[in-house]
């Protein structure tokens, strides 16, 4: 289900700021409970061009689980993209450097973060102003 338009925040509100901050950490550090208490019960998780999407905190999480890898996998920067509040996120590499991998816009609302999107196109990075990889 959709966030009702009074549920909703705007990117800049401390709300959107604390949830952004807090969903970036979890994820970081792989903190799988955390996470979970940013979402709210009927969260969705989708990612394009891929037809993946899970609905509810539970099949969320469960998926995550599973691609999330050890702490240090993932780092994050804010941005705003759409109006809502998002991250670039960069996945290191076997050389040990991170590298574009996704745009997450996340959907928050006054009770956490209903929706993720990830937009799972490293060329959206340009749009940006954003470095090719993290050690440029």
């Amino acid at each position: 289900a959709s966030p009702s338009p009074d549920a909703l925040t705007e990117p800049d509100s401390r709300v959107a700021q604390e949830l952004l901050a807090r969903y970036m950490h979890a994820f970081e550090h792989s903190d799988l409970a955390a996470l979970e208490q940013v979402l709210v019960a009927d969260a969705a998780l989708e990612m394009t061009p891929a037809r993946t999407w899970f609905a509810g905190k539970r099949d969320c999480i469960g998926y995550i689980r599973r691609v999330i890898g050890p702490a240090g996998t993932w780092v994050m920067t804010p941005t705003v993209a759409n109006g809502q509040p998002a991250v670039l996120t960069y996945r290191r590499g076997d050389a040990g450097d991170y590298q574009p991998f996704a745009v997450v816009v996340l959907t928050v609302t006054t009770h956490g973060i209903a929706r993720i999107t990830l937009f799972s196109d490293p060329s959206l990075f340009s749009r940006f102003a954003m470095s090719k990889s993290l050690a440029d």
